[in-house]
């Protein structure tokens, strides 16, 4: 149980991912904050990261993930699995959670009732694998770290799973050196093995990278290059709101010599200024206006915002600054979220494997031998009725597609269902051509 330095670089990266997600930014860019050397600064956060991170997981699984056995035998024991533990709840927030801190991470156990098969979601700073040497991407073991109080005593519960194995140790946790302490497990927990056999021939454990360089371990979270950004954004939003705020408040050009050497005077929550007598020895008291154009700073937002969402590869328009408001056809909405969709796809990816693999898990742990799954995620962008039917009816009118292979993708069923609805639509064709209105003809058309 001895981790490294890499361990805790990775674990402090998940904790900043987590506090950009949670918009707790002033926490997460606590050293740019001090190199910036405002502490009266009012820091305004405009969340542009958890704005990402749930579109990346909207258009990824939004549209749900259906998961199907090639062996129909075994898709009762998958449809039972997404009812019990609501599957598609779980999904959503793996594919959140790999977004923004880059991975993801399934357990396979048994349910509560020891009855089934199923899994959870477990955040990956809990998760430290064991590999098959040091330069090998093999894992062959892993621990999962689970910190807790009790009694105003920080403990760490660690699980370390081997193949067939679950053996688990209790540790006090020093609040300052963070040394831990082994202690009984029964102090806690008097009813928890502390070892126990899982009757699995494999490491029940999926690890889903949300995207990912040649030979690397990790995955790359959404917000690792927009880091830089969102901080710029956060702080010009602060110093427009430090200005207008400083700006807001009533200052008065009084003359010279209004104010004692005590600054006596009665004048409530103004600030006032003294100032040397004119030629004529008046100075009429007034107001100090400030006629400053914040039309630049503005304009510096825009473009954050721009280079931000350029740099997410995320569209103007999901961040709600495409002016735009005619009807768009198919075509042109592809080519305006092409980067958006072939990001999308990048996941998918990483996603579509890691499912697959899940669901195989899953099944070979319920006792299914040789299990083989396809997962389909369904289509990424809101589809258009109007123009697939518009579409479809010119390759019938061509011959470039039939009529049950139109039904089948425009009503989504199989070939079966398809050829009988065909044959009611034959069926009931005279009685429609019988019943449809003689055309009026136009005197222009005689």
């Amino acid at each position: 149980m001895i981790h490294k330095e890499k361990d805790t670089i990775r674990i402090d990266r998940y904790n900043k991912y987590q506090k950009l997600y949670d918009g707790d930014h002033a926490i997460a860019f606590n050293e740019k904050l001090h190199n910036l050397n405002k502490e009266n600064l009012i820091y305004i956060v405009q969340n542009l990261c958890a704005v990402i991170s749930n579109i990346s997981a909207d258009y990824l699984v939004g549209s749900g993930v259906m998961v199907v056995a090639e062996d129909e035998s075994q898709q009762d024991i998958i449809d039972t699995l997404n009812s019990d533990i609501n599957s598609d709840a779980l999904i959503y927030e793996a594919a959140l959670t790999s977004a923004y801190m880059g991975d993801v991470i399934f357990l396979i156990h048994q349910s509560d009732d020891e009855d089934s098969i199923e899994y959870s979601v477990v955040s990956p700073e809990k998760y430290y694998p064991i590999y098959d040497g040091a330069h090998s991407n093999s894992v062959v073991g892993f621990e999962l770290h689970h910190n807790f109080e009790e009694n105003d005593v920080d403990y760490v519960l660690i699980e370390t799973y081997t193949i067939g194995k679950i053996e688990r140790s209790l540790f006090a946790k020093d609040k300052e050196t963070g040394d831990l302490t082994d202690v009984p497990l029964g102090r806690i927990f008097p009813d928890m093995e502390e070892e126990q056999n899982t009757n699995i021939d494999f490491l029940p454990v999926v690890h889903i990278k949300n995207f990912s360089t040649a030979g690397s371990r990790w995955g790359i979270s959404d917000l690792k290059n927009i880091e830089s950004l969102q901080h710029a954004l956060n702080n010009r939003l602060s110093q427009i709101d430090t200005i207008l705020d400083k700006h807001a408040d009533p200052k008065m050009i009084v003359p010279q010599g209004t104010l004692n050497q005590n600054g006596e005077i009665d004048r409530g929550d103004m600030e006032l200024f003294e100032v040397p007598s004119g030629e004529d020895g008046m100075v009429k008291p007034e107001y100090i206006t400030w006629n400053a154009n914040l039309k630049e700073a503005f304009e510096d937002v825009d473009m954050l915002i721009k280079q931000l969402a350029r740099v997410a590869e995320i569209p103007l328009t999901l961040l709600g600054m495409d002016n735009g408001g005619a009807i768009e056809s198919g075509v042109a909405i592809q080519l305006k979220y092409a980067s958006l969709l072939k990001k999308i796809e990048r996941k998918k990816a990483y996603f579509r494997r890691g499912v697959e693999d899940l669901y195989e898990k899953v099944l070979k742990a319920s006792g299914v031998s040789d299990p083989s799954v396809n997962v389909d995620f369904g289509n990424s962008l809101p589809e258009n009725r109007v123009e697939e039917l518009t579409i479809t009816d010119q390759r019938i009118a061509n011959g470039t597609l039939s009529k049950i292979d139109a039904i089948k993708r425009l009503d989504k069923v199989d070939e079966e269902e398809a050829t009988g609805r065909l044959a009611e639509i034959e069926k009931d064709r005279p009685r429609l051509i019988e019943n449809t209105p003689p055309r009026v003809t136009l005197p222009s058309e005689e």
